[in-house]
């Protein structure tokens, strides 16, 4: 069963993994047992609404924690005309 992430939350998990514990890309050599646990658990997780939690408990650590300062906010404008049908942003 392959679980579709959308692209916002495809970025926001890969920012997460590079401070886990062990990854080589750790540069502030950040370490939070229940951190690593939470993206662990969130990343074989089937249940979509189980995942965002677990995501947003990760994120709520790393938020305490403060290994890092986030300069720099992704974001994205669209301007579709009213006659375009179907289009869907992600």
């Amino acid at each position: 069963m392959a679980i579709n992430y959308p692209l916002t939350a495809m970025f926001r998990r890969l920012a997460l993994l590079i401070l886990t514990s062990r990854d080589a890309y750790n540069h502030p050599r950040y370490a939070n047992v229940r951190f690593d646990d939470a993206l662990a658990q969130a990343l074989t997780e089937p249940d979509e609404e189980k995942r965002k939690q677990l995501y947003a408990e990760a994120e709520l650590l790393l938020a305490r924690d403060m290994p890092v300062i986030p300069i720099f906010r992704y974001a994205v404008s669209r301007l579709v005309h009213p006659r375009v049908g179907g289009y869907r942003f992600h």
